[in-house]
């Protein structure tokens, strides 16, 4: 085991203000860096709630906003002006995990080149977008100085050990960070995810990376970052049962976990 994993916790906040509030929430938890979902500034939550037959209450109604009800390059400008720890910037498509970006690929790929140009920390680049939008987008980031994240976020169950490492080798290029996520319901897909950033460790020239699940052995890869060598662990700031099965590790208890597991400090 070498360098203890950054925590980057991840902000789903639909606004700029409550954006910005949250990463000083994050800082305080002692956040590395945070990851701004930009694509969640689109999220219109429904506050009236109605009681079921029982008094009981109903699933919270959402709905998500018209692309140009939110101005993009005052939001982003904002946020960096009023965030002072790095920014991951991502802006997922509604194609992806709890993605909610109204607009097409070109209109998002004009979000990534706003983040790029007002300097974010890093910029994450997903499989949803074609080849030559990816190979633009690195150009950009990489004239402009800002890091290039390759993410592979799936809802797709954890493959085969040697599958994931493949993968994981095939993102590196022209990477900062590669980031893999599969869906880890039985606890053979949070072995397998924890099995390859093991033998991924082994390798001198591994590509830095961060391996996480989602799902009720999602957080078994997290957990045991610093014993496989991820560089980043992605958190957040929910606690408690709200994440409980979900895969998602606070930001304050998964360094507790580290410490009660007595992986060692930087």
């Amino acid at each position: 085991m070498g360098k203890m994993p950054e925590v980057c916790v991840t902000l789903y906040s639909n606004s700029v203000q409550e954006m910005i509030r949250e990463a000083g929430r994050a800082a305080v938890a002692l956040a590395d860096s945070v990851e701004i979902r930009f694509d969640q500034l689109w999220l219109i939550p429904r506050s009236a709630r109605e009681n079921g037959e029982e008094g009981g209450e109903a699933a919270l109604e959402e709905s998500v906003r018209p692309l140009d009800d939110i101005d993009v390059d005052e939001s982003v400008k904002a946020i960096v002006e009023g965030i002072e720890l790095p920014i991951h910037f991502t802006c997922a498509p509604s194609a992806a995990p709890d993605g909610l970006f109204p607009g097409t690929m070109d209109d998002r790929v004009k979000v990534l080149e706003q983040a790029i140009s007002n300097n974010v920390a890093r910029i994450d680049i997903d499989t949803h977008l074609d080849d030559k939008a990816v190979e633009h987008l690195i150009q950009a980031a990489t004239k402009a100085g800002v890091g290039v994240v390759r993410s592979d976020i799936s809802e797709e169950e954890a493959p085969p050990t040697e599958e994931i490492v493949r993968l994981i080798n095939d993102f590196a290029k022209n990477a900062e960070l590669v980031r893999f996520v599969r869906r880890c319901e039985a606890s053979i897909h949070g072995l397998r995810l924890v099995e390859a950033g093991w033998l991924l460790n082994q390798k001198e020239e591994a590509p830095p990376r961060s391996i996480g699940g989602l799902g009720r052995s999602g957080d078994w890869p997290r957990i045991h970052a610093p014993l496989h060598g991820d560089h980043t662990v992605f958190a957040v700031l929910t606690e408690g049962s709200r994440i409980q099965s979900t895969g998602l590790v606070n930001a304050r208890d998964i360094r507790i976990a580290w410490e009660v597991l007595e992986y060692p400090k930087n």
